[in-house]
């Protein structure tokens, strides 16, 4: 009798862990597909934002340009860490630690939100100290979403008066320094119960559920947990006569002189020059917007450039024509990217070999390797760098 209690007990434990195994992976699919439709309406605005910035532009135009492309790099490095949130993923998520400016990084996150604070005629003021270190070695792009993150609460939580950002130095020596970051702002303040909760949740080490603190603006929550990640350190204090002021100890290492140059926070494209002979390049992409992207990247070149909007299209252009390169969509509407190679390296017969690079926005590196291993010679994830991505055609269609 023992026994069979026992045997039901251990059937039923092993349909929960298969059970609870299966949700994971549902979870950790519907995230990765998630992350890969979010690329593609990405891919065209980033594009078309630095189409326009090669262009002439007031001065305005040129900071309204600017935003887009920083917002939006703001965009892709969430979607990235929505990706790395997958159970599969989050394990092996580390800190990209890297050497970048930080008081451009923190102008141009000011520059971002400044219309939110104009529209509700706030003054929005970064106090930059002057023993500050300018360049220092951290994750950038988790500073960049705990900044964001701490000024989108205050904008939002205040009507009248102001926000300011303050940035000081608390220790400093050759190698290492502990910057102060402070966000003051006079709007509503917090209440007793969020202080608590926020004091509870900075007290513990591990990442708690967002469910277990849900009164704390998501905002504030996710600029803590990634503050843990940082191992920094933040501090709340919170009145009806002074507002609310969140401070927060950021530690950073201090580039080496003679180190590789810093990360800037967003980039304008160069202008390529006009290659010395004339190219024809196979585009397949079933996105028009994209398309128009890559035709607008591509005319800098000075290329002769067909479309394919499908494999069907692809297969039949390549028969008829001589290309120099081939730049290849792996998500097409009637057969993928890679079974379209596949039959291009079958067309070719032992001949002269096509450069072909492929456009996803498949951002895992399993992926990658899995393109590769499939007879493509590069991969590129959109949303594309347009620098990244026309310096990588002039490498592949120069002798």
């Amino acid at each position: 009798m023992d026994s069979i209690f026992f045997r039901e007990l251990l059937c039923k434990a092993l349909e929960q862990l298969l059970y609870s195994q299966a949700e994971s992976q549902r979870k950790s699919d519907f995230i990765t597909h998630l992350s890969y439709e979010l690329r593609t309406p990405l891919t065209g605005i980033v594009g078309m934002a630095h189409l326009l910035s090669v262009d002439t532009l007031l001065p305005d135009q040129q900071q309204y340009v600017a935003n887009i492309l920083s917002a939006s790099e703001h965009m892709l490095s969430l979607i990235d860490a929505l990706l790395h949130s997958t159970p599969t993923e989050s394990s092996k998520v580390t800190l990209e630690v890297e050497n970048f400016n930080l008081r451009i990084l923190l102008k141009t996150i000011m520059d971002m939100l400044h219309f939110h604070a104009s529209a509700k005629g706030l003054q929005f003021v970064l106090e930059y100290a002057k023993n500050v270190p300018i360049t220092v070695k951290g994750d950038m792009r988790l500073v960049r979403q705990i900044v964001l993150n701490l000024l989108g609460r205050a904008l939002k939580c205040t009507h009248q008066g102001s926000v300011i950002m303050t940035v000081t130095c608390v220790t400093l020596s050759e190698q290492s320094a502990e910057i102060s970051l402070t966000i003051k702002d006079t709007g509503t303040p917090l209440n007793e119960e969020e202080l608590a909760k926020i004091r509870t949740h900075l007290s513990t080490d591990s990442q708690s559920s967002i469910r277990r603190y849900g009164s704390i603006d998501l905002g504030l929550l996710m600029a803590m947990s990634h503050l843990k990640r940082m191992h920094a350190k933040m501090f709340v204090e919170s009145t009806a006569q002074f507002g609310t002021s969140i401070t927060c100890l950021l530690p950073f290492r201090l580039a080496s002189v003679g180190t590789s140059q810093e990360t800037k926070p967003s980039c304008t494209p160069v202008l390529t020059k006009p290659l010395n002979r004339k190219l024809r390049i196979l585009l397949v992409e079933d996105d028009e917007i994209i398309q128009a992207v890559h035709r607008g990247l591509l005319s800098r070149l000075q290329a002769t450039i067909d479309i394919a909007k499908d494999s069907k299209t692809a297969l039949s252009l390549y028969m008829n024509q001589n290309y120099d390169l081939i730049l290849m969509d792996i998500g097409l509407p009637d057969q993928d990217g890679l079974e379209t190679t596949r039959k291009i390296r079958q067309l070719e017969a032992g001949e002269k070999r096509t450069p072909i690079i492929a456009l996803t926005g498949h951002g895992q590196k399993e992926d990658t390797q899995m393109f590769l291993s499939t007879d493509i010679n590069e991969v590129l994830i959109k949303p594309v760098n347009a620098n990244d991505f026309l310096q990588l055609i002039e490498r592949w269609v120069t002798p």
